[in-house]
């Protein structure tokens, strides 16, 4: 049923005023009662959309009545909300690490536990360079200082290097992406914080893009949020997470697939000491973790979200030889 459909004291509902309060109850209901999750929340990020209010701001205006083209185009988002198109690409926008960035059906809508990710990365540069300037003044002469080099991995919407790049004040940062479409979108967000200088955007699949770039062995840290949803597991994920690019969510049979190729070339572009940090999935880390001491990584960290659930793991490459790594694991075995 349609907001124009219901009636209210005798009057269809293109005859009643409706305000602000008014149809939040009303959407907020509708949305439960149609098996839509955080209904309340979505009415009220579609209002603000439509009002061009910010979403805590609609309290403020809760007597506000709507206009005949306001609430027409409030009906149309509604509508397609109720075929589980995320809010996120009906806006346009997500919010993440405190900044908006633009959104459409071509990327990965940014999740909140990314941000604890990022906010990793950002503590490690800020442990490993305390200055994080270019050049700086030493006994009157002028020295130039390095800075953090870092890959960010299968770039989506750019909400990882756009916001390193924000609150980090000098870093250089390679985005890898194997869409075109994906890239545009980051690009685009990297405009619009004025921080584009800070990016290299390249399209290609995980390293091969970087082949001329000189960078192996010159890497501080390599940062990603690959797909880890296992095939089999695709059709059960919800109905609005299918309306997202599969080729961002797939990680193959065991949803380790990704994983596997960025071990596999991530310590060739590393400095030694040099950081991998990853975003894993649900019951990933045991596997994953093993795969990375097999690989030679060392100091490794598992840090886990607000849910509790184990979500970001963290390793340096070990400085150890090939041979010494090799023969620490043969008598791991044993």
């Amino acid at each position: 049923m349609s907001l124009a459909e219901v009636k209210t004291e005798g009057k269809s509902e293109t005859e009643k005023k409706w305000t602000v309060s008014d149809v939040l109850k009303w959407t907020t209901q509708y949305f439960n009662n149609n098996n839509i999750s955080e209904s309340r929340l979505d009415a009220e990020v579609l209002l603000s959309y439509v009002l061009d209010l910010e979403r805590l701001k609609l309290y403020l205006e809760f007597n506000r009545i709507l206009g005949k083209e306001e609430l027409s185009a409030y009906k149309g988002l509604i509508k397609k909300r109720l075929d589980f198109i995320p809010v996120a690409y009906l806006v346009g926008q997500k919010e993440f690490m405190g900044l908006g960035f633009f959104i459409n059906k071509h990327v990965l809508i940014p999740r909140p536990e990314t941000e604890l990710l990022v906010e990793t990365v950002i503590n490690k540069i800020k442990e490993n360079f305390p200055f994080s300037v270019k050049e700086k003044t030493e006994k009157g002469k002028l020295v130039k200082e390095s800075i953090p080099q870092i890959i960010d991995l299968g770039v989506g919407c750019g909400n990882i290097a756009v916001s390193i790049a924000k609150y980090v004040k000098d870093c250089k940062i390679y985005a890898i992406d194997v869409s075109q479409k994906c890239l545009e979108v980051a690009f685009h967000n990297s405009k619009a914080y004025k921080i584009e200088d800070k990016i290299t955007f390249l399209l290609g699949s995980l390293f091969y893009s970087l082949e001329g770039y000189n960078l192996k062995g010159k890497i501080d840290f390599i940062v990603s949020n690959p797909p880890y949803v296992k095939t089999t597991e695709f059709d059960s994920l919800p109905p609005e997470v299918r309306q997202e690019p599969y080729i961002a969510l797939n990680g193959g049979k065991d949803g380790l697939d990704f994983y596997r190729q960025i071990l596999s070339q991530s310590l060739i572009y590393l400095k030694e000491e040099g950081y991998l940090i990853l975003e894993i999935g649900d019951g990933q880390k045991e596997e994953i973790v093993d795969l990375m001491k097999k690989k030679g990584f060392c100091s490794i960290e598992v840090f886990s979200d607000y849910s509790g659930i184990e979500r970001i793991i963290l390793a340096q490459k070990s400085t150890l030889k090939e041979k010494e790594i090799k023969f620490l694991n043969k008598n791991r075995k044993h």
